[in-house]
């Protein structure tokens, strides 16, 4: 899993979190160059991810889950917000307030999404940050395919040079 953090201001912390698995699409239906022809579209990963919005004067923190559809959202932003929630900072506050209650996006009305999404732009969260994190992310997956194939093959290896000894 990877974190990364930012400080927005004196107040307020935002984290992003996403796992690199499973982030390439089958057959890379998804990119983030649609002019590019089918051919010649490299692949890329695109995790789904939460965003942490945190305030030190506050206990609680909001956490909006956050996904790359098929088609883009608008013409600022290429990923859509899942789901809302609000979390206690403190694990064992978060424990004894019980399971977080999810507001998926797909049950609130268009203006509050809306006002949502406008939140997250206005912090930075916008078509040049879901891209540079697009690239990031597919840097990384890339590395660790690599990474793990050239494991499977030392390990095929080490077991042929031990079946034919």
């Amino acid at each position: 899993a990877v974190e990364l953090s930012k400080q927005l201001c004196e107040n307020e912390t935002a984290t992003v979190g996403f796992s690199i698995n499973g982030a390439i699409p089958a057959d890379n239906q998804l990119s983030m160059d649609e002019n590019a022809p089918d051919q010649d579209q490299e692949a890329i990963a695109v995790p789904d991810f939460v965003i942490n919005m945190e305030k030190k004067n506050h206990n609680q923190m909001v956490q909006y889950e956050c996904f790359f559809p098929e088609t883009q959202v608008d013409d600022n932003m290429n990923y859509a917000v899942r789901a809302v929630l609000v979390l206690e900072k403190d694990e064992e506050a978060q424990m004894n307030a019980g399971e977080p209650y999810f507001i998926n996006t797909e049950n609130i009305d268009e203006d509050t999404y809306h006002e949502i999404v406008g939140y997250l732009f206005e912090k930075g969260f916008n078509q040049e940050f879901s891209n540079g994190m697009v690239e990031f992310a597919t840097g990384l997956e890339t590395d660790q395919y690599i990474r793990n194939l050239k494991g499977v093959k030392d390990y095929l290896d080490a077991w042929w040079v031990w079946m034919w000894r």
